[in-house]
Parts: structure tokens; C-alpha cells; sequence
């Protein structure tokens, strides 16, 4: 069952449990899906990638931690996954764009590495999207903000990388990115410091922030 750490408005913003992961793995391919409107794609290859999907979140899930939106029928319609790296596991940032963490200039032996995925906002909202856009992005990063030396790695639809950084976010380009499932995807990083300004101009959005 769902840890609840706060509500805004009609929607609860939860912690996921275990249980919960395939429902997030299924919310979070169908959004890909409509986004990208694929509109020829057979049953099979939706589950795969459900499976995919789901492969992963159970790999990463011991050093993670998931933030999902419900609406009042307890469905999901966002998401977010925040994992400290333990050094071992492959970052999808290294699986497809060969980046290996420990490789970065910006590394060193004190940095505490974490990734950040699985972000996605159901279309379907039109009341607070943009207002549960940023709190999902807030709840994520409250983690990193509070342990030094810590930097951030993700890959991000190119349209959203440039909306991190009009959000106030110091995002940066670790390539110039290459077209995974439907859509031009950039790896990239950000420093604690870089987060600063995002957190200070969001902090008001969130009610209590739950630890790591």
C-alpha cells in the first residue's frame, strides 16, 4: 500500500510501495505512448515494454524512491523515481549513451551519484498540471539537496530538458542526444547547487517532504 505524504487538491502524492510497480510500469508506457501518438503497435509490444519497464524498477527499487500522483478514484497520473546509484548497477545513462558515471569530470570520491526517471504527467489533467509537474520534480529532489557533493544524472525528452532549464533548473548537456522511444532524448546532469534555485522557487508547493 501507498505511503502518503501529502495532497494538493483532488490528488494524492504518495510514495509507491513494491507492490505497486506494475501499475507505475503501465502508467508509465501508455503516457509514453500517447505522447509520442503511436498509433500501429501490437499487444505484445506494449507488454514487452511493460516488462521492460517493469525489469528495471524492480533492479532499481531497494535504492529508490518512487513519488506517484493519484487522482480520487486512486488511479495513477504522475510519476517520478529518484535512485541513489550504488556504483554497480547500469544506469540506463551508460546502457544507451555509453556514459559511465565514474568516467565524469564532475565525480569524484565523495560524490553521491543519483538518477532520476520515470517522469511522466497524464495529458488527461488540465485543472493543476503544471503545478503537479514541478511538485513531483520538488518531492525528487529534496533528497539530493540535503546531502552535499551530490549531483544528479537523467535523460530527458529534449523538450523537457529545455523546461528544466526555464524552470530554474542548471541543467546540463552531457551529448547532443539520439531518438529513444519516439523522441530525441538527452543525457544530462546538474549539480546540488544547480537544483537551488528550483527548490527556493517551488518550496511553497509542497506541504511536508518525506525522507529518503
Amino acid at each position: 500500500m501507498d505511503n502518503i505524504i501529502s495532497t494538493y487538491y483532488d490528488y494524492s502524492i504518495c510514495k509507491l510501495s513494491f507492490d505497486e510497480l506494475n501499475e507505475l510500469a503501465e502508467f508509465v508506457v501508455s503516457e509514453n505512448y500517447k505522447h509520442h501518438k503511436k498509433q500501429s503497435y501490437s499487444m505484445m509490444s506494449l507488454r514487452n515494454e511493460i516488462d521492460e519497464v517493469l525489469k528495471d524498477e524492480i533492479l532499481f527499487y531497494g535504492s529508490s524512491h518512487i513519488i506517484v500522483v493519484r487522482n480520487k478514484q486512486d488511479r495513477i497520473v504522475g510519476t517520478i523515481r529518484l535512485m541513489k546509484w550504488d556504483g554497480r548497477v547500469e544506469l540506463p545513462i551508460t546502457k544507451f549513451f555509453g556514459i559511465n558515471p565514474k568516467d565524469l569530470s564532475i565525480n569524484s570520491s565523495n560524490t553521491i551519484v543519483w538518477h532520476m526517471g520515470r517522469f511522466a504527467v497524464s495529458s488527461e489533467i488540465k485543472d493543476c498540471r503544471n503545478e503537479l509537474f514541478r511538485l513531483l520534480i520538488f518531492y525528487a529532489l529534496a533528497p539530493i539537496c540535503r546531502v552535499k557533493d551530490s549531483i544528479l544524472l537523467a535523460e530527458c525528452d529534449s523538450k523537457l530538458f529545455h523546461v528544466a532549464s526555464y524552470l530554474g533548473l542548471n541543467v546540463i548537456a552531457l551529448d547532443e542526444g539520439k531518438e529513444i522511444l519516439g523522441s530525441t532524448t538527452i543525457p544530462m546532469y546538474a549539480t546540488r547547487d544547480g537544483m537551488t534555485e528550483f527548490i527556493m522557487n517551488n518550496c511553497s508547493l509542497a506541504l511536508h517532504v518525506g525522507t529518503f
